[in-house]
């Protein structure tokens, strides 16, 4: 369970921060390449894990990150969809608020700190939640790439409850319900984010 809590709050972490720059940057910024650029992130969300895990294996491994958090964190930690996702709430900010800052004397880090944001809280309520529920219940990659019962995750860890002779049903359901319970929380108290999200990036 503190091995999911860990490598969970890496990936909301990390996501948050590249979504919300990332999406800043592709909003409102005109630059060579940009429309290839969100073309790219829109076919990476279509393109599941799967697809990709033996050379992202061998690249994990040949690097020295097999059994290690950062094999665990890295490879999957930032979402294309987290980005495409900033970026349909920024561009619902307006590009003049931003000017005014601008001419105000505040840089660009400024601006997004002081005015983009302080905008982007039901944004990153909606990412966190997504992301958390997707890491928190990740199993393909955690079962590649993890070796010893060391480093094993929540769901890893469940699946080898079980055995080729006897099945611990009492201890599968228990140990079931405890995983189920913080992303299910979490969702109770975010939903009204996610909600204002969903109807601001949906508009747009």
């Amino acid at each position: 369970m503190l091995n999911s809590v860990f490598v969970t709050g890496c990936h909301v972490l990390i996501n948050l921060v590249v979504a919300s720059l990332a999406g800043y940057g592709l909003a409102k910024f005109q630059f060579r390449g940009r429309g290839l650029i969100i073309i790219a992130i829109l076919t990476m969300t279509l393109l599941p894990l799967q697809g990709i895990m033996i050379p992202l294996f061998l690249i994990v491994n040949g690097i020295g990150w097999y059994d290690s958090f950062q094999g665990l964190i890295f490879p999957t930690a930032a979402s294309a969809f987290a980005v495409f996702l900033m970026r349909q709430f920024i561009l619902a900010i307006p590009s003049d608020y931003l000017d005014a800052a601008r001419m105000d004397g505040a840089g660009e880090l400024a601006v997004f700190r002081h005015a983009v944001l302080p905008q982007l809280w039901p944004a990153l309520v909606a990412i966190g939640v997504l992301v958390t529920s997707a890491s928190w219940d990740e199993f393909l990659w955690p079962l590649i790439i993890v070796g010893g019962p060391e480093m094993q995750t929540a769901p890893l860890a469940l699946s080898r409850l079980d055995s080729q002779f006897y099945t611990p049903f009492n201890l599968l359901l228990a140990a079931a319900v405890t995983m189920l319970a913080p992303p299910l929380l979490l969702f109770i108290f975010a939903q009204r984010q996610i909600i204002e999200t969903a109807s601001h990036t949906g508009v747009k």
